[in-house]
């Protein structure tokens, strides 16, 4: 995302496919938090951003109002502003039950900025979709550990269910199912559509799923 911080400002998370859902409506095709604004990029191809100030979040009782709404399995991190209510939902690209802890990072990160802390930057967070990527890369040159196709939690040699959700892992080595490489090319070709990764990137990660 080209975004100009502001002085003393820096970024601390950053989510590919956010799907705003409030007084704003979108699907981001990047959204950045700062230690003083979200920031949402969307539009296919005139980028255009919409800039959320933290400062602007409204009060009840003293209590900032940012919760988590939405069913378990499908959470959404809600944001009361001045200009109105904002509700994120940050399924698309998370891994089945992961959504809901990504926002709870969000939420306490948003708490210690309004509090007057400092977060500490996530430098070496990658988007979900970008992590399945990398996991395929490792997969593709043989050096990587295995990964559980349901919730991408990291399998340990010769496993025969994931320890986090247990699925059975025992088919894994024939390669991936019709459904999954749908579902890996139709998220790698968001990604290039988002410019989140070269086509270069993208023709040797397609070259695999389809070949796996």
């Amino acid at each position: 995302m080209d975004y100009n911080l502001g002085s003393n400002e820096y970024v601390i998370f950053t989510e590919v496919g956010v799907v705003f859902e409030g007084r704003f409506k979108c699907s981001a095709t990047e959204v950045i938090l700062t230690n003083r604004n979200i920031v949402c990029e969307y539009g296919t191809f005139r980028k255009k951003q919409e800039v959320f100030p933290l400062s602007q979040i409204k009060y009840r009782k003293g209590q900032p109002q940012i919760s988590i709404t939405g069913e378990r399995s499908d959470p959404w991190l809600t944001i009361y502003f001045e200009r109105g209510t904002e509700n994120l939902h940050f399924g698309k690209y998370i891994l089945p039950g992961k959504a809901r802890a990504r926002i709870e990072e969000w939420i306490k990160a948003i708490l210690k900025v309004l509090a007057g802390e400092e977060p500490v930057p996530d430098q070496g967070y990658k988007p979900a979709a970008v992590q399945t990527a990398i996991k395929t890369s490792a997969r593709a040159s043989g050096t990587g550990a295995s990964y559980c196709s349901k919730c991408g939690t990291a399998i340990a040699p010769g496993a025969l269910f994931c320890s986090n959700c247990g699925e059975k892992l025992s088919t894994q080595a024939a390669g991936f199912s019709a459904e999954q490489q749908a579902r890996l090319l139709k998220c790698l070709e968001e990604l290039l559509d988002a410019g989140v990764i070269s086509n270069e990137l993208y023709v040797e990660k397609q070259r695999f799923i389809q070949n796996h």
